[in-house]
């Protein structure tokens, strides 16, 4: 695993400029307001994948040590920083899904105003849009079965529904002609494994996970704050 000496640097406080003005009537710029308030919204979501992964690299790099030494004198410590990467792996899983729908309640703003919906490129927003997708596909099973992880057993049908049957290839999994197998909070290196919905899904709590979604809130912070005319639509 990867030491937390190597943690990058989080970006300071972005600035997002006002997307109302004067000559707004004020249900736009009410409107307005929601619409700045949900970009900061996806600055702040993207702040706390990059806290989840310090976190991961914190207690992986403690866990490291704590293997070294006497198992009997160190055994709660282990303990504690084995559960502190699954709550880090746990908490990004949330932490994408939210990213998500702010991602969709933004496009939803967008075509809700006028005023920016006529200056906005559109092409590069559905860009922006597109490169989270491509990168974080299977986003909302992921968080269904963080988030429902008590529901997935609970009967004979909930069973039959969220448990794997057949074969599968993945980090630090290899299952052949199997049925019925359920994986829950399986963590191999950065990559988080459960089942849900019949299917193994993944996602990985990396730096490079963390830099798409940075990379996302800097480019909608600076598609918004420079807007051209344009008569494309959402």
């Amino acid at each position: 695993m990867d030491s937390g000496l190597r943690v990058p640097s989080i970006a300071t406080r972005r600035h997002l400029q006002n997307l109302s003005g004067p000559t707004f009537t004020l249900e736009e710029r009410e409107s307005l307001w929601h619409l700045e308030g949900f970009l900061r919204d996806l600055d702040s979501y993207a702040a706390k994948f990059y806290y989840a992964v310090a976190l991961f690299d914190m207690a992986s790099e403690n866990l490291g040590r704590f293997l070294q030494d006497d198992r009997s004198k160190v055994q709660p410590s282990l303990e504690r920083c084995r559960a502190w990467l699954t709550l880090a792996a746990r908490d990004g899983a949330m932490t994408v899904f939210h990213f998500a729908k702010t991602l969709d309640a933004v496009k939803s703003g967008v075509a809700g105003s006028k005023n920016i919906s006529a200056t906005l490129d559109h092409t590069q927003f559905r860009s922006i849009r597109r490169e989270f997708r491509e990168h974080f596909p299977n986003f909302e099973p992921v968080r269904h079965a963080v988030a429902h992880s008590g529901e997935l057993l609970k009967d004979e049908k909930r069973r039959s529904e969220n448990t794997f049957s057949g074969s599968f290839d993945g980090p630090g999994l290899l299952i052949r002609d199997s049925t019925d197998v359920f994986v829950s909070e399986m963590l191999v290196d950065r990559t988080f494994s459960n089942t849900f919905d019949g299917k193994i899904i993944s996602y990985d709590l990396s730096w490079e996970n963390w830099r798409v979604l940075d990379k996302i809130v800097s480019d909608l912070f600076f598609l918004f704050g420079n807007r051209q005319n344009s008569a494309e639509t959402c």
